[in-house]
């Protein structure tokens, strides 16, 4: 996945032809109505290769449209105000709290109402049918035939909105996304959400019991990891290296560690960064800098990580024993 582009925009004023967006943007919008003289709408974006994604507030109501054309998967989550969404004759409101699915080739329109808020999500198909793929052991049917709305009421619903605004809303979202380290396994795990919170004909495929493997297959995991900390890991990689599901690994792991492939990488990486640490001075890296290296994208969380195992923060090994 290529490095993202993020960008953030304050309009005061609605385009002159608000019918057509160029770039990555994920929908045609228009206004059903002449906008006042309040107008403002603040938009921000972010896309790669697997995900687009954008958050937009605006004062007057707009119409979004789904062409009929686009081959991804489409979520359009309203954050405040419900959403009309017009599609095959039929029409829904969707409310907060809940979001409204659209596959590959979809035509819609969704119409929004003042003071509204929303996020929308476009998945890469291959992406998407590719992370089935990988959970299941064995190729789906494409496309997928997810249900027309996805619950968030739930913690796992509000994790998956609360991660893309985050990751929207924050000031260092590109650099985060840019990072492979960070970036393949949060996009895996957003994935790995959708497939959980939206119904679709192999959900109870995905809820089944799945036989573990034996131990040392599960040794032979964790020495890759050992190697090659570095790398952006994932179970899926994993999984696919030994010609096995994301789901039978993730129940090896459970049942002959008592933990998960990422908390094993986790650990690896954070002695990493301790040898980093140990190694370098403050005038030569910041411990914050250490920490996004080995897939921290949040410094606190580094800090909190590093210090329960070590019993010290990071930047006072960084500035060596003396300080200990």
């Amino acid at each position: 996945m290529p490095a993202p582009s993020y960008t953030a925009h304050r309009a005061t004023a609605p385009p002159a032809d608000p019918a057509v967006r160029g770039g990555d943007q994920i929908t045609a919008v228009s206004h059903p109505h002449r906008p006042s003289g309040h107008y403002e709408r603040d938009v921000r974006g972010l896309a790669s290769a697997a995900m687009v994604a954008e958050e937009s507030r605006c004062t007057e109501p707009v119409r979004l449209t789904l062409s009929g054309r686009d081959t991804g998967y489409v979520i359009a989550i309203p954050v405040r105000g419900p959403i009309r969404v017009l599609r095959q004759g039929r029409e829904t409101y969707i409310n907060p709290g809940e979001g409204a699915v659209f596959g590959p080739l979809a035509e819609a329109t969704m119409d929004t109402v003042e003071d509204h808020d929303y996020v929308l999500v476009r998945l890469d198909a291959g992406a998407l049918e590719g992370a089935l793929d990988a959970r299941l052991g064995s190729a789906v049917r494409r496309p997928i035939e997810l249900a027309p709305t996805m619950e968030l009421h739930d913690a796992a619903g509000r994790w998956w909105v609360g991660t893309v605004r985050t990751v929207l809303r924050g000031a260092g979202a590109g650099d985060v996304l840019a990072n492979q380290t960070i970036a393949a396994p949060l996009l895996q795990s957003l994935l790995a959400a959708v497939l959980a919170a939206v119904a679709h004909p192999y959900r109870d495929a995905l809820d089944a019991s799945v036989r573990s493997w034996a131990p040392h297959s599960v040794r032979r995991w964790v020495d890759t990891i050992e190697a090659f900390p570095e790398r952006p890991l994932t179970t899926a990689v994993l999984a696919t290296d030994a010609g096995t599901s994301v789901r039978a690994l993730e129940a090896s792991w459970h049942r002959h560690l008592d933990s998960s492939p990422a908390d094993s990488l986790r650990g690896v990486r954070l002695g990493r960064a301790h040898g980093e640490l140990a190694e370098h001075s403050p005038d030569e890296v910041t411990a914050g800098a250490i920490g996004y290296r080995w897939g921290y994208a949040r410094t606190a969380r580094f800090g909190a990580d590093y210090t329960r195992r070590y019993g010290l923060p990071p930047e006072q090994t960084l500035r060596g024993p003396a300080y200990a």
